[in-house]
């Protein structure tokens, strides 16, 4: 059996654990774009930005495909992004919050907060709605 089809299999039984499976790889394509630009001294807000979008389209892919095996179809891929939408939303407000305006914590460590909410946020959305 395939590492895809073990994948599968173990996410039709287990999706919120094969959810956080992809997550932790968005994370890590999310934060390598976030820290690169934070590196090419980009404002973190665009920064936190553009790395959730790449988050994001890979998230879209492999969710799809690996933990929910649905088709992906332009309905599902808007749905995606608006529940993304939100999720970034969260993502820059906590980030703005807990770095800019307080300074108690680094860019990272605010994403880190962030990504704690984030990650229930998208989940729900995404199992009730985008790929129903």
């Amino acid at each position: 059996m395939s590492f895809v089809a073990s994948f599968q299999a173990f996410s039709r039984r287990y999706s919120l654990i094969g959810y956080a499976g992809v997550g932790i790889f968005c994370t890590i394509c999310d934060l390598a774009a976030y820290n690169i630009l934070l590196r090419c001294k980009v404002p973190v807000w665009l920064s936190a930005t553009v790395g959730y979008v790449v988050g994001l389209l890979v998230g879209y892919v492999l969710n799809a495909t690996l933990v929910f095996q649905k088709q992906q179809t332009t309905a599902s891929f808007i749905k995606y992004s608006i529940v993304s939408a939100g999720g970034l939303l969260i993502t820059v407000v906590v980030i703005d919050f807990l770095h800019t305006k307080t300074h108690k914590l680094s860019p990272n460590a605010a994403k880190f907060v962030a990504l704690f909410f984030v990650f229930f946020w998208n989940y729900a959305l995404t199992s009730l709605w985008a790929f129903r």
